[in-house]
């Protein structure tokens, strides 16, 4: 079988509704087609949701709860979730979603950071009928520096 190329296009929506003070409660709902792009057909979506629950303090870190979920071609795929955004001193936060997206900065003046950051993710591509209707689920790791 011969893949050349993969696609994956979404429109993600978010629902964020402050609870009480400092808690609020977010939703994600995310439409996503991805296929090889050969054959357009119903078949070819899936989607990803979330619910989280966040509380702030007053140094400004947060920290919540949540969990994800993803319809694969291959079925469903649930992960908890640890938010957190916490700030360790006025030039460092370390941010992000446990499992999936960490990130550890460190901020040189108002505009500027530096940092690293940490990614897990997966996406599952169907395939055309050319290809027997099959579909391919993949998993990524990625790692990268920054500056902004």
């Amino acid at each position: 079988m011969n893949i050349n190329y993969l696609y994956s296009i979404s429109v993600p929506f978010t629902v964020v509704s402050n609870v009480s003070s400092g808690k609020m409660i977010t939703f994600l709902l995310e439409p996503i087609i991805s296929a090889d792009f050969e054959g357009i057909s119903h078949k070819n979506f899936r989607f990803n949701t979330a619910l989280f629950y966040r509380v702030s303090n007053r140094n400004g870190s947060t920290c919540g709860v949540g969990v994800a979920a993803t319809k694969r071609f291959s079925g469903f795929l649930i992960v908890p979730v640890l938010l957190f955004n916490i700030k360790y001193s006025d030039k460092w936060l370390l941010s992000g979603s446990f499992p999936l997206k960490q990130k550890l900065s460190y901020c040189i003046d108002n505009k500027k950071q530096i940092g690293i950051n940490l990614g897990a993710g997966n996406n599952s591509f169907r395939l055309s009928k050319a290809k027997e209707n099959r579909y391919i689920n993949t998993q990524q790791f990625g790692a990268g520096c920054f500056y902004q």
